[in-house]
């Protein structure tokens, strides 16, 4: 593993409550709370903890306050994890329609390169010696899934889960456990 890319646009959920400490700058805001969840994935695949953080930020003005809180609604970071870089971008500034939006993922090692698009639910994996790409669906078919598709399906099914029913949930050690050794094992 030598990169990693965690990219996420799209419009922020509305917030009944505009005010809410959540948003605050004093609190770290929306920005303090996903990038920790962000980082925590980083840190399963890269195995090392950041050495620096750095930051560039910004905020787009337009819009209504339920969607922009307080700070800023843009970030761009670098995180230094021993011999893997984390690049994790977060961009929640009223982006049209048609744009694509959601989650993307791009991890990039000496032997190739697993990639997974905006609003996407296929890998597409790149191998260095491959004449072409091979596509990777997160979708179960009833048969047996490849490891590193499914430590992908774990994190995208809990994320989903929560967008449906508005309950965040607590970490769940166990399957972050599973999804450590699925990875591992993936990359073997």
């Amino acid at each position: 593993m030598r990169e990693i890319i965690i990219r996420y646009r799209g419009r922020r959920f509305p917030i009944g409550n505009p005010g809410s400490f959540y948003l605050k700058k004093e609190s770290g805001g929306v920005w303090l709370h996903n990038s920790l969840h962000w980082l925590d994935e980083a840190f399963f695949y890269s195995e090392t903890l950041p050495t620096e953080v750095n930051i560039c930020s910004t905020r787009n003005e337009n819009g209504a306050s339920a969607y922009l809180g307080e700070g800023p609604n843009y970030w761009s970071a670098i995180f230094p994890m021993g011999k893997v870089t984390f690049l994790f971008e977060y961009n929640t500034m009223l982006l049209k329609d048609d744009m694509p939006g959601g989650m993307q993922r791009i991890l990039i090692g000496t032997e190739g390169e697993i990639r997974q698009n905006y609003g996407s639910d296929d890998l597409i994996l790149y191998r260095k010696d491959a004449d072409k790409a091979e596509m990777l669906s997160l979708l179960e078919d009833g048969g047996d899934i490849d490891p590193a598709v499914k430590s992908f399906q774990l994190g995208i099914d809990d994320f989903a889960a929560e967008i449906l029913d508005g309950i965040e949930r607590e970490p769940k050690i166990n399957d972050t456990l599973n999804l450590f050794e699925l990875l591992l094992e993936g990359l073997k």
